[in-house]
């Protein structure tokens, strides 16, 4: 698709690109009046640096290959809940921390709180969860 406007020819993509630029420096510097005044007096965030890999894939250049991974209590989101809400939120997942358990069908919060607590395992993730914690990450 192309736009003919007397002697001037743009394609989408280059179009696309035109908008992006502009909309965002107008925006910063105030000038378009149906902008939000909050919106503008925001801080504006920190450019982030990406880069391809060998096989193109878009990459962090500057990702640090010692990760923070969550706990299992942070991965499940089970923060501040209680005893209760935590087994009936586990119920699904007993397979998990089985091997820990006495008696899987009649089992307590305090048998997995140490399991809670410790780092996931990256195992234990989907490939695209794993894929958060990598250089990967901005692709995603």
């Amino acid at each position: 698709m192309s736009i003919n406007c007397d002697n001037f020819k743009i394609n989408r993509r280059d179009f696309l690109k035109l908008i992006s630029a502009t909309a965002s420096v107008a925006a910063i510097s105030g000038s378009v009046s149906p902008w939000p005044k909050e919106a503008v007096s925001r801080r504006v965030a920190e450019p982030v640096s990406l880069a391809l890999d060998d096989s193109c894939y878009i990459i962090d250049p500057y990702f640090d290959y010692c990760p923070d991974l969550p706990t299992y209590r942070q991965w499940l989101s089970l923060e501040n809940m209680s005893p209760d809400k935590i087994k009936v939120a586990l119920e699904e997942e007993v397979w998990r921390f089985e091997y820990l358990l006495s008696d899987p069908e009649n089992w307590s919060v305090s048998e997995v709180q140490g399991w809670l607590d410790d780092t996931v395992d990256m195992d234990d993730m989907s490939p695209r969860e794993g894929m958060m914690y990598t250089q990967y990450a901005p692709g995603i």
